[in-house]
Parts: C-alpha cells; structure tokens; sequence
C-alpha cells in the first residue's frame, strides 16, 4: 500500500506545481517579448535623445564629416 501513497503524493506534488505556474508557463514568453520590446525602444529612445541634444549646439557644416580636404596635385 506505500507505494500507491508515494504515486499518490508525486503526482499530487506535481499537479500542485503545475497549478501554481500555470500563469508563467502560459503568459511568461509573450510578456518576455514584451519586456524586452519596452527595453529595446527605451534605449533606443535614450540614445536618439542624446544625439538630437548633443547636435543641437554645431552646425552640420561644422563637423568633421562636411571638412573633406581635397590633396593637392604634385
């Protein structure tokens, strides 16, 4: 009779897991791709800021990628 308990408790256990992450296995991965989409845009966000805030000041002609320097002929 103590092995139909021990059957008995293994799967009681396992049910009982699968209950309580019932949630995560079902939502975890969409809300994963969620999280990670909100970072990405987040970051990307922050990174377009700092350049527009950065450019501000200097004019395009400024930089150094309007100075291009011809050599000269010998």
């Amino acid at each position: 009779m103590g092995m139909f308990n021990t059957r008995h408790d293994d799967l009681y256990r396992f049910l009982s897991w699968r209950r309580k992450t019932r949630f995560l296995r079902h939502y975890g991965g969409p809300l994963l791709a969620l999280l990670v989409f909100i970072a990405c845009t987040h970051l990307i966000w922050q990174a377009h800021g700092h350049r527009t805030h950065k450019g501000k000041d200097n004019k395009p002609e400024s930089s150094q990628a309007w100075q291009v320097k011809i050599p000269e002929k010998r």
